[in-house]
């Protein structure tokens, strides 16, 4: 099982290797509404322009503790070599009540390096009538 981002940004490296959980179950619920832009942001932050504020400030504030500049470099730096630049993502299921708090929805996004595609998860958490990124896992299909 991989580890929440709030634990530490180094998890989203933990979690390339580990997978992530269990198969999409069918007959899964549609996007959520929020959900497209935050994945863009964060995909887009994290790979293409190592954007740290831009990527930080999607997260709960719990999470935001544990996210570090160093830590976000180093994670942009590791993935950006594996990976490629980031071009595209395609929605491909979405998981409700995640450890009971949280939303998971699931995309299989494409980078330079990876053209046949690569699992990506992001948890989202809804407080205080606003909805924030709370993990996002990368799974090798």
């Amino acid at each position: 099982m991989k580890i929440l981002l709030a634990v530490a940004l180094a998890a989203v490296v933990i979690a390339t290797a580990a997978g992530c959980g269990e198969p999409e179950p069918t007959g899964t619920p549609g996007e959520p509404g929020y959900a497209g832009e935050i994945a863009e942001t964060l995909l887009q932050s994290l790979i293409n322009t190592a954007d740290f504020n831009a990527f930080r400030e999607l997260f709960d504030t719990e999470s935001q503790k544990n996210i570090t500049e160093d830590s976000f470099q180093q994670t942009h730096e590791e993935f950006r070599s594996t990976y490629g630049e980031y071009s595209s993502k395609e929605f491909t299921g979405t998981r409700e009540n995640v450890e009971e708090v949280y939303t998971e929805v699931s995309y299989k996004a494409i980078f330079k390096n990876r053209p046949d595609g690569v699992t990506v998860k992001v948890l989202f958490l809804e407080k205080d009538d606003k909805v924030y990124a709370s993990g996002i896992f990368f799974q090798e299909l």
